[in-house]
């Protein structure tokens, strides 16, 4: 499934479908918008005025939610940015013992291993030293 919307994904035919139809409906919208002004000479000055207030008003309410969202993208992109300069402050300070702690942790660790590793042949041995 997941290999099947890879494929459509990056198939140049869909992707220019795609793309044809967000401009056909750009397109529409436009034709739409250019129609309404052309009835809107045809209006007696009250309708006319009427209209054109509602779709200031509509554009006014339209870029008060994109200032609003801008200023959360803002908002975010400044915490993200504070979080990633506070991570790489810590990963340049980070105390030396701490790294020498883990350091002596994963020798013993090795140690440990190999002993495990090597208990049977070494039992074997003084098994034969002591008979």
């Amino acid at each position: 499934m997941l290999q099947a919307d890879a494929a459509l994904r990056t198939d140049v035919l869909k992707q220019k479908a795609h793309q044809l139809r967000e401009q056909k409906a750009a397109l529409l919208r436009k034709k739409g918008d250019l129609e309404m002004q052309t009835n809107e000479l045809n209006l007696s000055f009250p309708e006319a005025r009427e209209r054109l207030l509602n779709r200031v008003k509509s554009d006014n309410a339209e870029i008060k939610d994109l200032e609003s969202r801008t200023a959360e993208l803002k908002k975010a992109s400044a915490n993200y940015k504070k979080q990633a300069e506070e991570m790489q402050y810590e990963m340049n300070n980070t105390d030396t013992s701490e790294l020498e702690k883990y350091e002596l942790l994963y020798q013993k660790d090795r140690d440990m291993t190999e002993f495990m590793d090597k208990f049977e042949e070494t039992k074997a041995k003084e098994l034969d030293m002591i008979k």
